[in-house]
């Protein structure tokens, strides 16, 4: 949804108007699409490790670059501290699509920590299993 929502925008002739002035923050100047980056955090447990080593190739299939980090990695319940830490990182790396492999407890934490950072991505995608 978060691609074709980036592609339906630049389609738009009025849309593409604001690129060229910069009014939008999801450009930069390239588009929508392109400015899609994904940056993926996994909890440390097989289940959540597993599942956010196909989120790559997931994004890759809708059309969104990945940062050049591997998914960062959180304790099953982290704290706020250690969270921002590692968000921190995918920021740094220019995420603007963040993906979490989590449980209900590290999901929690995720927004908590992106709060504190005052950082609010494109799209937060957080598949969130039961603890």
């Amino acid at each position: 949804a978060i691609a074709a929502a980036a592609r339906a925008l630049d389609a738009r002739a009025d849309v593409r108007i604001a690129h060229s002035s910069s009014l939008l923050p999801c450009f930069g100047g390239v588009g929508c699409l392109a400015s899609l980056r994904a940056g993926f955090v996994q909890v440390d447990n097989l289940f959540t490790r597993d599942q956010c080593a196909a989120s790559p190739a997931w994004a890759r299939r809708h059309g969104i670059s990945s940062v050049s980090l591997p998914p960062v990695t959180l304790r099953m319940v982290p704290s706020v501290e250690e969270a921002t830490t590692l968000l921190q990182q995918l920021r740094s790396a220019g995420a603007t699509v963040l993906v979490g492999c989590t449980y209900h407890a590290a999901a929690v934490v995720i927004i908590a920590a992106l709060e504190r950072m005052n950082w609010s991505p494109n799209a937060v995608l957080l598949s969130e299993t039961i603890d």
